[in-house]
């Protein structure tokens, strides 16, 4: 398999910040298939691999104090998503769990929140890192991540940038898969046409 090296250093491959694709079901693909249907989904523009530290353990000893790696802690992800979907896929997700829509032709609002009843409102997010031809060379999983935070951005008449859609998502802990011919495939169907 091509991995588009550098000359004398053609066996190792440098990982590029702008080669990947992220996989949220329902906001970049529809569900949790493949498919991109460019107006009913939103594009990746940046998001970040996981964050990590531990909370310190310290023991005192004699006259020295020990310290110890305790519970991990994941740091939030950020995520920017390209606003170009006819409908609202970030707002979806939101209204998975808490639902605000107008009764009828009235000017009322019914308001609901599901809390842990909504099986669809944390979703696993996968980050693929590809190598100069297109292939996936290492997958992050981030589990049973949400929304935290959404900004669907600022408008104004002074500029003509695309809209985005910045989220912060919370999730419970992620993991490092390493290339294989499954992983590949999976990058591979979730690629842009």
């Amino acid at each position: 398999m091509p991995n588009m090296g550098i000359g004398f250093a053609s066996s190792v491959v440098f990982k590029r910040q702008n080669r990947f694709i992220m996989h949220i079901p329902d906001v970049t693909h529809v569900g949790n298939s493949s498919v991109r249907i460019y107006n009913k989904v939103l594009l990746e523009e940046k998001s970040a691999r996981p964050k990590l530290s531990y909370k310190e353990i310290e023991v005192n000893h004699v006259i020295e104090t020990i310290r110890f790696a305790g519970r991990p802690e994941w740091d939030n992800l950020q995520v920017s998503l390209y606003d170009v979907a006819q409908s609202n896929p970030a707002w979806g997700w939101i209204t998975s769990n808490y639902y605000l829509r107008k009764m009828g032709n009235s000017n009322q609002v019914g308001i609901g929140y599901l809390g842990g009843a909504s099986g669809n409102f944390k979703r696993n997010v996968q980050i693929f890192m590809l190598d100069g031809c297109g292939y996936a060379i290492e997958a992050w999983n981030y589990v049973n991540a949400y929304p935290v935070a959404v900004d669907w951005g600022e408008v104004s008449m002074g500029s003509s940038d695309a809209m985005r859609i910045n989220m912060t998502l919370r999730y419970d802990r992620a993991y490092w898969e390493a290339c294989s011919r499954n992983i590949i495939s999976i990058a591979s169907q979730y690629m842009i046409p």
